[in-house]
């Protein structure tokens, strides 16, 4: 097995700081860490060389893009804070270009990065998947263990390296990235009891604050975070708020928001109470109805209406209490 061709050295880590073999496992993951520094492929890779360091990753990429082998793919490097997911994944170290809070990269880190999952995957014959969860085959060390690693930024860009790298194994014209930071300017009923404000758009960033009025906000900017959530900036400059949590207001038209809904708990939040139906939408017969504040779980979202343990409800009336 070896390294891959992309290498452009391989710099061993000390035979101490990895395990010998795979476990009998097959390699079928994937995880990218940062080095919380700016450094190169090389200068990673020889931080392993010390015997007392009990830690290793099977390739390093320098802020440059160069691409260095550490360990053996035959054998499992000690990245992850986990036997199960080291066992199975090639483990990556990427170097920053910026430091705290968002630890940015390189595009020549993120590129070498994207090369080196295309060739790890198609050799390995496995796909990228991520569900931020272990169970993905693209997973994080902040899956495993109470680390900042991978960082705010190359975390951010999960969802677009599994975009990238699954249409460059297809063959297929690569997808342009999701929308950017946009300028808008409308306004939001807050819909939760309790919504957390982000430094940034993504649960990533730290928590600046928190909504517990349902009240109305104005958004002067939206961005696409992590999971495909639209997030809104506040007016106020406070921070981000998910805009799963929020209704958009009558009449307040500038932006791209549309009113999505989410798998989760919601609570019914109309007095006169809330009819379930057979189906989704008001041509369904009435089965029953819930009461103003009734709380019900949801297993299927048609359009605005979700599947109930009951039957299906219009999700207009009711308010997102957590998400799935």
């Amino acid at each position: 097995m070896g390294f891959s061709n992309l290498i452009s050295e391989v710099v061993r880590a000390d035979s101490s700081n990895y395990t010998h073999n795979r476990g009998g496992y097959k390699i079928c993951k994937f995880t990218p860490h940062h080095m919380s520094g700016k450094l190169t492929g090389a200068q990673c890779a020889r931080i392993f060389r010390n015997p007392s360091r009990n830690a290793s990753a099977n390739y390093c990429i320098g802020y440059d893009g160069e691409i260095v082998g550490c360990v053996d793919e035959n054998y499992r490097a000690w990245t992850s804070s986990s036997r199960s997911n080291d066992f199975q994944a090639i483990t990556v170290e990427v170097s920053n270009n910026g430091g705290a809070p968002n630890w940015t990269i390189s595009d020549a880190s993120w590129n070498a990065l994207v090369k080196l999952a295309v060739d790890v995957c198609r050799r390995h014959n496995f796909r990228l998947v991520y569900n931020g969860k272990p169970s993905g085959s693209l997973t994080r060390h902040n899956m495993f263990a109470n680390t900042d690693c991978p960082g705010p930024y190359l975390q951010g860009r999960f969802e677009e390296l599994v975009r990238v790298v699954n249409a460059k194994l297809d063959g297929e014209p690569v997808p342009e990235p999701l929308p950017g930071n946009i300028d808008t300017n409308y306004t939001v009923k807050v819909t939760t009891d309790c919504l957390r404000i982000r430094k940034g758009p993504g649960t990533n960033f730290g928590i600046a604050g928190k909504i517990t009025d349902h009240g109305t906000y104005t958004i002067v900017k939206e961005s696409n975070g992590p999971g495909a959530t639209l997030w809104g900036k506040l007016k106020s400059g406070v921070g981000w708020i998910s805009l799963d949590y929020t209704n958009k207001n009558p009449g307040s038209s500038s932006g791209g928001y549309v009113q999505t809904y989410r798998l989760g708990l919601y609570v019914v939040n109309t007095p006169s109470g809330l009819n379930v139906r057979k189906g989704p939408g008001t041509n369904n017969a009435i089965i029953k109805t819930y009461r103003n504040s009734t709380r019900f779980d949801t297993y299927e979202i048609s359009g605005n209406w979700a599947r109930t343990p009951s039957g299906w409800v219009c999700l207009k009336y009711c308010s997102l209490v957590r998400a799935y």
